[in-house]
């Protein structure tokens, strides 16, 4: 998108977000004495301490569990929207999540961006897709994370923290029927089990769907059909005022139809939410369970943290080889991983002088095996490649903050992050091996100065460096045993100045952050100018620059607006390639100026929710998504485009039913698009209007 055109959308969303706040303005001042309705504060532990977000100097967003629950929020795809400069492209067994224009390769199998559910690592990409049931809240970090997450933390993080049981009895139960025969059914239940000393907590979730999409092939209009099973058992002993102790047992299941692929393009091109493919039984199925155990010791001059987790993960996933109606074959891709992780911190007292320090050190293993394998249209294999992966990690860490004066601090970070990677690619049919030993030292510091200006406002600038690991790449061409079967790591250096206020009594909230980030040894997957074999370099250095504004305001009681915006620009600086033309003459390809893959020019959200003291409640909102790329040359491109939502209701104390329509306007939009060789565009449509009701009981 031209820059000109990128400067009218946000002046255009300035436009719209300075007319909701100038109307509520005159009941902004006069409530200015009043503590009546105030935004609500959260406590964050985005530096791995507890922190009021407002005085965390970084860009983060904090969403609340009571936030999530007001707007029926199911999994963090639906919640991607509320967060500026964050887009997830949604590709099947790959759904890529692109903070600040920061993306990688189509087939890499770790994410630039950092996943955590209860202080447990989601390392690998295709883990990074969880439904919400009972969430305390969810934190989302921009700009690299190096130094206190470590690896694959380039771009930024989300915390997935659920909530845990306490004192209090209570109960939720969630009935929900929408368009395409989609159900959710949800329930839980915690509270004190042995008073004062014990608690537990347990939740259920099953959410099924008939799906958008249509296999013309054979009329099936479960093409894209969903079945999630998931279950979290959450126990918690007190022993003293000292010891919280947590244990956590997560389990999930989903079965889903793969028909998601269309082409757009070419001479097999369908209407949107059309398929016309051969292969009628396509599918994706995801398996996975984790054990996470949590020690917390609050002392009089120091706290630690104790956190130990295993996470069993697998995938497989059957489709169409070519996508095409006639019989061609089929293409098998799956993965099991085995993670394990520790870490263990200290951290001083927050009242306990000028200075605030935390120290830690984490291990990580992870042992994943993946299988990739072709059969033609006789089921008779052609292809099958393993590539077997066993990742040791060890990391040491510190940050410390001092208050040079009143309302001046400084901070330093650093972590040494060691890592490495034994892996073994097999061709089972040509009998080729491939083994290797990888490994990474990398020094990841972070520094920021921050200056509040007075009790609600703070201005902060930082740097920090974050990097993606290397790695296997498992597609690798092993006929020719000289082409490359791995790559070397990444990185980023974060460069970031922003500020966070509040004002009129806690009633509005501003933040805003301007960055730039450059990206040095880019991951990027070329085709080989012989071979004509796909291979992934360090061949590109790129960078991506921007801003971020979210802001936030209670105008009136029961009423909230909200709104963010976030601009960026992700380009290849350099990276030259050699390939082949038409007649098979050589030729150096130059990407120089080209936008990075899944990096949408901008995002914004704006809305409001407004409850009113008899029940009756009201809340829309508007996502935009700004146009992106496909592919590195920028040959297919994704429109932009913009869905509103809306929802409205009736509450009580003990329960509420709303009715709701997502995509009011029915707008045809692609989540995820790329290029299919010589066959066209291949496109994974995004949800058409879908309309339903929510009946949700609690105590």
């Amino acid at each position: 998108m031209e820059k000109s055109q990128i400067l009218k959308k946000a002046l255009s969303f300035t436009g719209a977000a300075l007319l909701i706040f100038v109307f509520s303005g005159a009941a902004l001042a006069q409530a200015k004495e009043s503590n009546a309705f105030q935004l609500s504060e959260i406590n964050v532990t985005a530096q791995k301490r507890g922190e009021n977000a407002q005085k965390v100097p970084t860009s983060l967003d904090a969403f609340s569990g009571y936030e999530l629950e007001q707007a029926d929020i199911r999994d963090f795809k639906e919640l991607a929207p509320w967060s500026s400069n964050l887009y997830i492209s949604a590709g099947g067994t790959q759904n890529m999540l692109v903070i600040r224009g920061v993306s990688t390769f189509s087939s890499s199998i770790y994410s630039p961006a950092g996943f955590y559910v209860d202080d447990i690592p989601f390392a690998l990409q295709s883990m990074q897709e969880i439904n919400f049931m009972d969430v305390e809240r969810v934190e989302i970090l921009k700009g690299p994370q190096g130094t206190l997450y470590g690896r694959n933390s380039e771009s930024g993080l989300v915390h997935v923290i659920t909530r845990k049981p306490d004192t209090q009895l209570k109960g939720r139960a969630t009935l929900e029927y929408g368009s395409y025969n989609t159900t959710r059914l949800q329930a839980g239940v915690s509270g004190p089990v042995l008073k004062d000393k014990f608690y537990a907590g347990i939740n259920l979730q099953t959410r099924q769907s008939d799906g958008y999409m249509e296999n013309l092939a054979y009329d099936d209009e479960k093409a894209a059909s969903k079945d999630h099973l998931d279950g979290r058992l959450n126990l918690r002993f007190t022993p003293s005022e000292a010891w919280d102790i947590q244990f956590i047992s997560f389990a999930s299941r989903s079965d889903e139809g793969y028909g998601i692929y269309r082409f757009s393009e070419g001479m097999f091109k369908t209407d949107p939410y059309k398929l016309n493919q051969d292969i009628k039984d396509q599918y994706y199925n995801r398996e996975w369970y984790s054990q996470n155990l949590k020690a917390n010791y609050e002392g009089s001059n120091f706290d630690l943290l104790l956190v130990g987790g295993y996470l069993d993960f697998n995938f497989d996933s059957l489709g169409d080889r070519w996508l095409m109606p006639s019989p061609n074959g089929t293409s098998f891709l799956g993965a099991d991983s085995r993670q394990a992780s520790l870490e263990m911190r200290i951290s001083s007292k927050p009242e306990n002088g000028p200075a605030s320090w935390l120290a830690g050190v984490s291990a990580f293993s992870d042992k994943t095996d993946y299988d990739y394998n072709m059969k033609d249209q006789t089921n008779l294999l052609i292809y099958k490649q393993t590539t077997d992966l066993d990742t040791q990690a060890q990391g040491l860490f510190g940050q410390a903050t001092y208050s040079i004066f009143q309302g001046f601090k400084a901070t330093l970070g650093a972590r040494l992050d060691i890592q490495k990677i034994d892996g073994e690619i097999n061709n089972r049919l040509m009998q080729s091996r491939y083994q290797e030993e990888l490994g990474f030292n990398e020094f990841l510091p972070k520094a920021s100065l921050s200056y509040d200006l007075n009790d609600q406002a703070m201005l902060y600038v930082s740097a920090s460096r974050g990097y993606l690991t290397g790695g296997f790449n498992h597609f690798a061409d092993m006929i020719h045993q000289e082409t490359a079967k791995t790559y070397d790591p990444e990185y980023t250096w974060n460069y970031e100045a922003g500020l966070k206020s509040q004002w009129f009594e806690k009633k509005l909230l501003v933040n805003l952050s301007v960055f730039y980030i450059d990206i040095s040894d880019k991951q990027v997957s070329e085709v080989h100018p012989f071979y004509e074999v796909a291979r992934i370099r360090n061949a590109a250095q790129a960078h991506s620059s921007g801003l971020e504004l979210s802001v936030k305001g209670t105008p009136a009681k029961g009423l909230e607006v909200f709104a963010n915006l976030g601009l960026s620009q992700a380009e290849i600086d350099d990276w030259k390639a050699w390939e082949k033309d038409g007649a098979g003459n050589l030729f150096q390809y130059d990407y120089s100026g080209k936008k990075l893959q899944y990096a949408p020019d901008y995002t914004y959200n704006l809305g409001a929710q407004y409850n009113h003291t008899s029940g009756l409640f009201g809340r829309m909102e508007l996502n935009g998504v700004g146009q992106a790329y496909g592919d590195p040359k920028n040959q297919t491109e994704q429109d932009a485009y913009e869905l509103v939502n809306i929802r409205l209701g009736y509450q009580t104390d003990h329960y509420d039913i709303s009715l709701w329509a997502m995509n009011l306007f029915d707008t045809e939009y692609s989540v995820y698009t790329a290029p299919y060789g010589n066959m066209g565009t291949v496109v994974a449509d995004g949800e058409p209007l879908t309309i339903g009701a929510t009946l949700t009981w609690r105590f």
